[in-house]
């Protein structure tokens, strides 16, 4: 394009055409080549375009001039380039990690049980980090699977690793200096009180696929992981609270229907014993009609005890 434009503009002008194409290249393909690309610029404008042409000697002192400013437009060009393309991949980076946290808080916060938990979990690591996971749960002192991925396998180094981030609430296993030779890395499930789990992760592919820093993004995952599975328990505890209160509401009931069951014989019979004991000159037919129904009411109380002790 400069060979067919050489002759209706001026040679310094068409500096512009390698600067555009400097530009392009730190867009593309980022520092290393635009840099390579703006010494190339030089070297051709000047061997093909700055008389004497196709030599690499310089007539005029001008062209110099030229030259040390289309290298040095070209740089700063895209330098400046190139930090609009890094602050853009930043900006998109935290788009996908804002997305990801929001859609793993919204699924998170609409669970009522444990395996439903799980399930969201896997499935969430799975689109954002592509990783297969498993989630370990305290159970007294000691640590119980709630779930895995299928695909999830552990070799003789995990278990160590597992028990270490449990036991000092610290990650262990790929990637850190502990027990690095874990196929997993795994990091506490914490809340402000106590470890209550550990989150297992094995990465398919390199952590840093689109996701700027994974490593503080798993962080964030696990706390939100971490907080769900406390209000689960929490939940789980006040319906244990709310079951007991209903059953001691329940147990009240029953001892006032039992009461009352009991007194309602007890009162005829002591009636019928305390009319008997005040007239001594009651007749014979009226006296046996009364010991008869407080015999009839004994027999009843008889029975519902038998019934209570059953």
């Amino acid at each position: 394009l400069g060979s067919l434009l050489r002759h209706s503009i001026a040679h310094t002008n068409l500096a512009m055409l390698y600067i555009l194409v400097v530009v392009i290249t730190a867009i593309k393909w980022g520092k290393g080549p635009s840099l390579f690309t703006a010494i190339l610029s030089v070297i051709i404008f000047d061997f093909f375009f700055i008389p004497p042409r196709l030599s690499m000697t310089v007539a005029d002192t001008q062209y110099l001039i030229a030259f040390i400013t289309l290298f040095v437009v070209a740089m700063v060009i895209s330098s400046l380039t190139l930090q609009a393309r890094e602050r853009a991949q930043t900006a998109r980076q935290h788009e996908i990690q804002t997305l990801a946290l929001y859609h793993l808080s919204q699924d998170l916060v609409q669970v009522i049980n444990l395996p439903a938990l799980a399930d969201i979990v896997i499935r969430h690591m799975d689109q954002t980090f592509q990783a297969s996971v498993a989630i370990f749960l305290k159970e007294k002192e000691d640590l119980q699977l709630l779930s895995r991925s299928p695909d999830f396998v552990q070799n003789e180094t995990d278990q160590p690793a597992l028990l270490q981030a449990f036991q000092r609430s610290i990650p262990t296993g790929h990637g850190t200096a502990i027990h690095s030779a874990a196929n997993a890395c795994y990091s506490p499930l914490k809340t402000r009180s106590e470890t209550i789990g550990v989150l297992a992760v094995i990465f398919k592919t390199k952590k840093d696929a689109g996701l700027g820093k994974p490593d503080q993004l798993l962080e964030t995952f696990t706390h939100q992981i971490s907080l769900a599975i406390e209000r689960l328990k929490l939940l789980e505890q006040a319906q244990q609270a709310e079951l007991l209160r209903q059953t001691e509401k329940l147990h009240t009931i029953f001892l006032n229907s039992i009461s009352h069951d009991l007194r309602t014989p007890l009162a005829t019979i002591s009636g019928v014993l305390s009319s008997l004991l005040q007239n001594s000159k009651m007749n014979r037919s009226y006296q046996h009609s009364l010991l008869e129904t407080a015999y009839d009411e004994s027999v009843k109380l008889n029975q519902l005890v038998g019934d209570l002790l059953n």
